[in-house]
This record gives structure tokens, C-alpha cells and sequence, in this order.
């Protein structure tokens, strides 16, 4: 099991999954994100790029579905979008089945590539309505 990568680059938060990850990985992503999620005045965007990933666990699925849930609010008012590589079925169903436990408060996008992804994201946040607070 690897642990997800987060890498900042300005506005734009990279979650990089290589494999499984352990439920305490999980929980230490998840707090990492309320990092992210909390700063008004960052009003990120997020890539998660789970095309060397795996499709967790029903018990890590519920997890996610149940934070995206309780967070929608602070993601709502003080993020800007989020893109997932998705390169494979399965890992579309994953997806499909956290956001039937919590719809997803922001602009979402489901891409094949990082690339398509990371060009995705940084073109929302150069929309007016995206700009930080100051």
C-alpha cells in the first residue's frame, strides 16, 4: 500500500494513488484535504488522479461519500472544482457510487488523462468566479 501523493503547485492540489490504500492513509488524506478546503483565501482546484489506483474497499467508499458529504458546505463556498482520472470502468463505478452517498458541490470533470485533467481544472480556476479571497 501507498499512501496518496499531495503535491501543491499555486492553486492547484494534485491527490496522486498508486494502489490501495490502508484506511489510516485514507484518514490522513482526508484531514490533509480539510487543509486545502478550510482556507477561504486559497479557493483551490483539485486533480485526483487515480489511474494507477485501485477501487478501494465498500467501507472506504462509504467513508469518502459520508466526508464529501459533511464537508460540501466549506468545499462549496471555498473551492473552485475538481477533475478525476478515470481511465477505466470500474474506477468510473467508484466514483458513481460515492457521489450517490453525497452529490459533489463544486464543478466536477471525469478525464482519461492527467494532462486532460490538470488543463481542465487550471481553466476553472481562471473564471471571474473563481478568484481568491482577499
Amino acid at each position: 500500500m501507498t499512501a496518496p501523493i499531495i503535491e501543491r503547485e499555486g492553486r492547484l492540489v494534485s491527490v496522486r494513488f498508486i494502489g490501495g490504500i490502508t484506511d489510516d492513509e485514507l484518514q490522513g488524506m482526508l484531514e490533509a484535504l480539510e487543509g486545502f478546503i478550510d482556507d477561504p483565501a486559497l479557493r483551490p482546484a483539485f486533480v485526483f488522479d487515480v489511474s494507477k489506483g485501485v477501487v478501494p474497499p465498500a467501507s472506504q467508499r462509504q467513508t469518502m461519500g459520508a466526508w464529501l458529504r459533511d464537508h460540501a458546505p466549506t468545499i462549496g463556498e471555498n473551492c473552485v472544482a475538481a477533475a478525476y482520472v478515470l481511465p477505466n470502468a470500474a474506477l468510473r463505478g467508484m466514483l458513481t457510487a460515492i457521489f450517490w452517498m453525497a452529490s459533489h458541490p463544486i464543478p466536477h470533470h471525469e478525464c482519461k488523462t492527467v494532462g486532460e485533467a490538470r488543463a481542465w481544472a487550471r481553466s476553472q480556476l481562471q473564471r471571474p468566479s473563481a478568484a481568491p479571497s482577499l
